[in-house]
């Protein structure tokens, strides 16, 4: 990596040029790999080499690959900034009309919940009492199925079959009701 240097027959745009377009590909790809987007990977790419370029036009620069990367790098704690100060911005009538409505959509979240608990409820009930503390003591109790076999003094071929028959009845009763309205 030999030092930039400008003569008199040499513009300093051209020079800066070449060297931007020697590290150029590596470049980007380290801009990727740091910002996981190629769109902003161009555009960091872009104002590091109008940086490059200010700064050749006033200084020999000794390591251009250097300076190349550490003008990506602060570039890119920049964007990381930027992103994480960007507010969110809303339409204030709609925000308006939201909280107004809210208690609405409480009322509606929580009476859902409760049709919802009350058909797994309904469901759990029409499975045979077997299926029903296996697949109980399985998702609400966290159990494994070696666990619920040494606690049910059952084989663990006998829990797993419970299991599977149970998921599948449940799911077949449960599709069947539909949600309460």
């Amino acid at each position: 990596m030999s030092p930039i240097r400008f003569d008199e027959n040499e513009s300093v745009r051209a020079a800066a040029q070449s060297a931007f377009e020697q590290y150029r590909e590596r470049l980007h790809r380290f801009l990727v790999f740091r910002l996981r987007n190629p769109r902003d990977a161009d555009d960091i790419s872009q104002d590091a080499y109008l940086r490059f370029l200010q700064i050749s036009a006033q200084e020999t620069i000794r390591e251009p690959q250097a300076l190349l990367y550490r003008l990506a790098s602060n570039l890119v704690y920049e964007f990381h900034v930027r992103q994480r100060r960007n507010h969110v911005t809303f339409d204030s009538e709609v925000a308006d009309g939201l909280a107004e409505r809210s208690d609405d959509v409480w009322r509606d979240e929580v009476s859902e919940r409760i049709s919802t608990a009350q058909q797994i409820d309904t469901v759990l009930r029409r499975l045979p009492k077997s299926y029903q503390i296996v697949l109980l003591l399985r998702k609400r109790d966290g159990l494994s199925p070696e666990e619920i076999a040494q606690r049910l003094n059952l084989s663990k071929a006998t829990v797993y079959t419970y299991l599977i028959r149970a998921v599948a009845q449940f799911k077949h009763e449960f599709d069947n009701t539909g949600p309460k309205a």
